[in-house]
């Protein structure tokens, strides 16, 4: 018995549905193939020359463009810096660094939050453009307060604060080499060292003649300032619930 027009007009509309869905599934399949392949591409080129570096071949790293760099580091399981086109890992960090962040991240949103105005506060997993040129990192801690870094979801243009958390392995590199690349950065005002090993805070502040001033912290101060925003912290929250000397 023959099926009736409005019969054959649903079966041929689930038939219809259903070759679609497959169609889609199968376009996005590629899509998602294609991405996968650049993103293999990539690691294999930095696999090589990274080995080319260790024999003395290559004295660079992989050069990426902005948009290859965002998204390497999308499907990348570790992090990495990019200092003028070159690709470097980032190491990893303590549970002490991850905690004084945590806490330098807490007291400045509850503390700008009450202020009112335009801030906010990201932590280590935001990059910060160092300069015009192809220069990338991640700050530990870093404030946002032009609306314009609100156009990106990946990277920070025009921070005034960056903060640091210190370590005996990355101490010479936060103090000397970050603050010369991060100096670049016009909207920077205060760039502050926070010492995981000991209770000591370091507070760089640009004058208005671009002069870098700097001050020490110790606890018997009891607080440290962040002079841009006009607010201090506590010693003794920044250190909460870790074991510095």
């Amino acid at each position: 018995m023959g099926l009736s027009s409005a019969s054959r007009l649903r079966r041929d509309q689930r038939r219809a549905g259903k070759n679609g869905l497959i169609q889609r599934y199968e376009t996005n399949s590629v899509y998602y193939l294609i991405g996968r392949f650049e993103i293999l591409w990539i690691y294999v080129i930095f696999a090589i020359k990274l080995m080319l570096m260790k024999e003395g071949i290559l004295q660079h790293a992989l050069i990426l463009s902005e948009e290859a760099y965002i998204a390497f580091e999308e499907n990348s399981p570790l992090r990495h810096e990019l200092i003028q086109g070159n690709l470097y890992q980032i190491p990893g960090t303590t549970l002490t660094h991850n905690d004084i962040c945590i806490n330098i991240t807490l007291l400045l949103r509850n503390i700008l939050r009450s202020q009112g105005g335009f801030f906010k506060v990201q932590q280590e997993s935001v990059k910060v453009q160092v300069s015009k040129d192809l220069d990338y990192t991640y700050p530990d801690v870093v404030v946002i307060s032009d609306p314009r870094d609100l156009e990106s979801q990946y990277i920070i243009r025009y921070p005034p604060v960056i903060f640091e958390v210190m370590s005996k392995h990355s101490r010479t590199e936060d103090a000397a080499d970050k603050f010369i690349r991060y100096k670049n950065i016009e909207s920077l005002h205060n760039y502050i060292l926070v010492d995981s090993e000991k209770r000591l805070v370091e507070v760089r502040v640009k004058r208005d003649n671009g002069i870098w001033e700097s001050e020490s912290y110790l606890p018997s101060d009891l607080r440290f300032p962040v002079p841009y925003l006009g607010v201090e912290l506590d010693f003794d929250a920044v250190y909460e619930g870790v074991k510095a000397a």
